[in-house]
Parts: structure tokens; C-alpha cells; sequence
């Protein structure tokens, strides 16, 4: 099955502390929200569209999520895109693949640092360590191949101050 993975860290969210003690409900801030939609906008300018849209659990990942569900056919939240356990998050991912289809699947996860770029590197290398990337706030990873560690190539690395400028532009 050929799958086009489309990986995007949250947008700017609060910051840790004791305004928020527990990590998972930290909300984005104002800009957060504003790069939350930038995303969406040009995402949708790339034509963009997703078979499923799956999302971390925390606040500031299900708000960057939400204005990109009008990308999406599907819409899900996966415990395990919070957590490093890499296996587990694809077996998650091809438990929602029940439906046999002919064309690449495309799938975009919303989620956060590290285990972004250490997902990264495990498709590409087989080891979250294979490769050192740190995604930032609001920006996307594109990969493609077989939905397997070491199997999948890099496509397209999108930070969001490239697209900010370009939308500046339009």
C-alpha cells in the first residue's frame, strides 16, 4: 500500500507552566491560532486533501487540526501520536486502513517534538535516531513509500515561516 504521510506539528501553543500543569491542555496562543489557519490555507492552495486526518489527543494539536477537517474525508484522535512509541502509532494507523484502495492514501498526523522528527527518522531509517530533525510549530513534513520503518522517503519539508512568506506574497 503506497501512502503519502503528510506530518504537521501543532501551531504555537502556551507555555509550559503553572498556568498549566497538566502539559495536554495547554491551547494555542493568538498567533498559534493564525498559523493553525495559515496552514489550512495553503494546504488547500496545494490542493491538498487527506483520506484521514489524525490528530494528537492534546488541546493544541486537535486546534491545529481543526481547521485543516475540511481537507480531510476522515478525522480521527490517536493516543499514540503523544507518545515515542513508534510501532504502535503505525498500528494505529493501518487499523484505520480497513478500506482497500487502489490509489496512494494519503494521511496527515497532527502531533508534536520530538517524536515528530524521530517518526520522521524512523520511516526513513528504521531508527528514531537515524536522522536528527526538529520540526517547528506549524510547519509540515511530506513522506511517501510503504507505511513501514526504513521504507519511506522524504518528499517534502515545508517550515512555516517558507509558506508565511509566500501567503504574504499572494
Amino acid at each position: 500500500m503506497n501512502v503519502t504521510l503528510t506530518l504537521i506539528r501543532h501551531a504555537r501553543a502556551a507555555e509550559r507552566g503553572p498556568d498549566y500543569p497538566d502539559d495536554s491542555l495547554r491551547p494555542l496562543v493568538a498567533k498559534g491560532e493564525q498559523q493553525a489557519r495559515d496552514l489550512a490555507h495553503v494546504l488547500k492552495l496545494r490542493e491538498l486533501s487527506f483520506h484521514w486526518l489524525m490528530s494528537s489527543p492534546y488541546t493544541r494539536a486537535l486546534q491545529t487540526a481543526e481547521p485543516l477537517q475540511s481537507l480531510a474525508k476522515q478525522v480521527t484522535t490517536l493516543e499514540s501520536l503523544a507518545t515515542p512509541e513508534y510501532d504502535l502509532l503505525l498500528q494505529d494507523i493501518h487499523s484505520h486502513l480497513t478500506t482497500k484502495i487502489d490509489e496512494t492514501i494519503n494521511i496527515a498526523l497532527v502531533g508534536h517534538e520530538p517524536y515528530l522528527g524521530e517518526l520522521t527518522a524512523y520511516l526513513l531509517t528504521g531508527d528514531p535516531e537515524g536522522v536528527r530533525l526538529h520540526v517547528k510549530k506549524a510547519s509540515f513534513i511530506e513522506l511517501s513509500g510503504e507505511l513501514v520503518a526504513g521504507k519511506m522517503q522524504l518528499t517534502q519539508l515545508t517550515p512555516y515561516s517558507t509558506y508565511k512568506h509566500s501567503l504574504n506574497h499572494l
